[in-house]
């Protein structure tokens, strides 16, 4: 079963980051306290502690972050344009900031 969680994020200068989410379990709508409760119990990072850890999310323009659980894993996907225009998709782990999978999206 994977639990989605959508993020639309608007960078303001260098790294101001505003992000409006809604997660949904089957058809179950999971809200901020959730996610607050899964940083808390130490079951994921947050995004700002996952940008500190990375500088490839640092100096970007971020277009979308997912949160999912899948296989019992928590995962972060960020999708965001580099300094030459490439598209990059980063997925880690959302409990240890960890790196699974690294893909490039060109035009």
């Amino acid at each position: 079963m994977k639990i989605l969680s959508k993020f639309q994020v608007l960078s303001v200068g260098t790294i101001s980051l505003s992000l409006l989410f809604s997660l949904a379990f089957a058809s179950e709508n999971i809200g901020s306290q959730q996610v607050l409760d899964l940083v808390q119990r130490g079951e994921i990072l947050t995004v700002a502690e996952i940008q500190r850890r990375h500088v490839e999310l640092q100096n970007v323009r971020w277009l979308d972050i997912e949160l999912e659980k899948e296989h019992g894993l928590w995962i972060y996907e960020f999708k965001v344009v580099d300094e030459q225009g490439t598209v990059i998709k980063y997925i880690l782990n959302a409990k240890d900031a960890e790196f699974i999978e690294q893909e490039h999206k060109d035009d």
